[in-house]
């Protein structure tokens, strides 16, 4: 899936009183989907999160982070996913192992 940027840019042709008017598409970047492994991470979080009773907006605290953060991980449209420094702090607030997290055997 791509985003699509259309920019219109109006130009003037010295040719009579013509006005043409020139539309130009850009691609940008595909939209870059999260892998199976980051998704199983961000599902594993979710499910013990939920566990333990917290709402997004506690472990986003518990973290530093804003709350709208770990909205946007646990959201499938968006590109926002944990790295390994946010995998150390769930396993702390968490009070569980950063290999819970992770499968037994790679996906």
């Amino acid at each position: 899936m791509y985003i699509i940027f259309v920019f219109i840019i109006f130009t003037s042709l010295l040719v009579g009183a013509n006005l043409a008017i020139k539309v130009e598409f850009y691609k940008i970047i595909p939209k870059t989907m999260k892998s199976a492994i980051e998704q199983y991470v961000i599902d594993k979080v979710r499910r013990i999160r939920i566990e333990r009773g917290m709402s997004q907006a506690d472990l986003a605290f518990s973290m530093g982070l804003s709350y709208g953060f770990i909205g946007k991980v646990e959201s499938a449209n968006l590109p926002a996913k944990y790295n390994i420094n946010h995998i150390n702090k769930l396993a702390e607030v968490l009070n569980v192992s950063p290999k819970d997290f992770f499968p037994e055997k790679p996906l």
